[in-house]
């Protein structure tokens, strides 16, 4: 388990410093992490199917590769974007990934309610933290401990939006700005990084049990994943702010290729 060094440490209150090393220990020790993904696969793979795989429509399964760590990059447009996509992903796995989701510190590591529901929804799969505010240190490290478990182990899948924030837009094909972050991870771990888009999920859990009592008069939640990147050519340049930034662009031009699919997808269905 590594920490942040001292100097970035003392900046977190006594709660975030006890959350942090929870994680921390569950998330990068083989033996916990193995419990914490039994207990995900047997809690929240469960319930997310009970109200989400009878509306649950995937394409490009394929370009998923199941024998390698994968840094998985899409569109954010709601809390449940990556429960989608791992709902198939652990369908179709048999030895079930090691998944990490880096999510924002506020409530969830700061909170002791987010802390329970980090745990006893997501088995702390919502690791490592991220800083809203001026700790880049804290910041610096968690993309460190992103990269490092993505060399760590082939079951490892990092789930990240590069945009950083939810699209609360009420065009789905709009983006926002994306954020450097994903390809620093990308770039540091060379990793085999794989596009998707996610549509049509509700933004409440409610509302999507709702809509799962009468699946014929619901809209879909359409996943579509897009084949992994070619990175290598910027993985072999110096990790420059352009770099990182352009290994960043072409994500999002991956993730813009397979929302035009689902577009034409959609637009068939209706015709």
């Amino acid at each position: 388990m590594k920490l942040p060094e001292p100097d970035i440490w003392r900046d977190l209150g006594r709660l975030e410093r006890l959350a942090y090393r929870m994680g921390a220990a569950v998330n990068e020790h083989p033996m916990l992490k193995a419990a914490a993904t039994a207990w995900l696969t047997s809690t929240s793979h469960r319930w997310m199917g009970a109200i989400a795989r009878a509306l649950l429509e995937v394409d490009g399964a394929k370009h998923v590769p199941h024998d390698r760590s994968l840094l998985l990059v899409a569109n954010h447009r709601t809390y449940f974007d990556f429960y989608a996509a791992a709902l198939h992903i652990w369908d179709h796995r048999a030895e079930k990934p090691f998944l990490y989701c880096p999510v924002r510190s506020a409530f969830f590591y700061d909170h002791p309610l987010g802390s329970v529901l980090n745990a006893g929804i997501a088995g702390y799969a919502m690791y490592p933290p991220v800083f809203r505010d001026q700790r880049a240190g804290l910041n610096r490290h968690a993309m460190d401990r992103c990269a490092d478990l993505l060399r760590w182990s082939p079951r490892t899948i990092v789930a990240i939006h590069p945009e950083g924030r939810r699209n609360k837009t009420d065009d789905p094909y709009a983006f926002l700005e994306p954020k450097p972050g994903a390809g620093i991870i990308a770039h540091r771990a060379r990793a085999t990084v794989v596009p998707l888009f996610v549509n049509g999920l509700a933004h409440d859990l409610v509302e999507q049990s709702r809509r799962r009592l009468a699946p014929e008069r619901s809209e879909p939640i359409r996943v579509f994943f897009g084949p992994s990147l070619a990175l290598d050519d910027l993985y072999d340049q110096s990790p420059t702010r352009e770099v990182h930034r352009a290994i960043v662009e072409r994500m999002m031009d991956g993730i813009r290729a397979c929302a035009a699919r689902e577009r034409v997808y959609m637009a068939s269905r209706s015709s």
